[in-house]
């Protein structure tokens, strides 16, 4: 139902937000812009399908095949271990976090392998080629879905109070 999915995306968005604070610490984007980045991702990827964070069989996307679980739609590798793979699944608050908190590492990991993570804020280009890495496991180059989720991402920032403010060379934000 409607009221569900409200509940669903509220869940979603508490636990990306929370999860979020420990990756803002000064040396790349802030919470805010990586919260926005996983709800794009969770959003764009299982339009916040509860049977796909409860490791459910979809009508009609299969997980890749099986190898990704939860709403951020995660394989198991070296930044998330395979006893930690096998917990993502549920609707429970834990398993939703958890979901979060690896999603987030697998976010900080590719902006940092695509070198777009550290000492500047997020933006359309430096996001774009996040989500790039994010779905081919490391190239950084965008196409159009890329682009389109960026582009939501934009759309998400720009309704944040704080959207504006710049960011000063040498300092980091630390807060949303």
């Amino acid at each position: 139902t409607r009221d569900e999915y409200v509940e669903r995306a509220g869940q979603i968005a508490t636990a990306l937000a929370e999860e979020a604070t420990p990756y803002a610490n000064g040396s790349g984007w802030t919470s805010t812009e990586l919260a926005a980045a996983g709800a794009v991702i969770w959003y764009s990827e299982t339009l916040l399908d509860r049977r796909i964070q409860a490791g459910e069989q979809h009508p009609v996307w299969n997980q890749d095949h099986g190898l990704a679980r939860c709403g951020m739609q995660l394989h198991s590798s070296g930044l998330v271990p395979q006893d930690v793979w096998e917990k993502l699944v549920g609707h429970g608050s834990d398993s939703t976090h958890l979901c979060a908190q690896y999603g987030l590492r697998v976010i900080v990991a590719q902006a940092k392998q695509c070198g777009v993570f550290s000492g500047v804020r997020a933006d359309r280009n430096r996001i774009a080629k996040t989500f790039a890495s994010y779905a081919s496991g490391g190239k950084c180059v965008p196409n159009d879905r890329d682009w389109q989720r960026a582009d939501l991402w934009l759309k998400m920032m720009a309704k944040r109070p704080d959207h504006e403010k710049k960011t000063l060379p040498g300092y980091r934000r630390v807060g949303p």
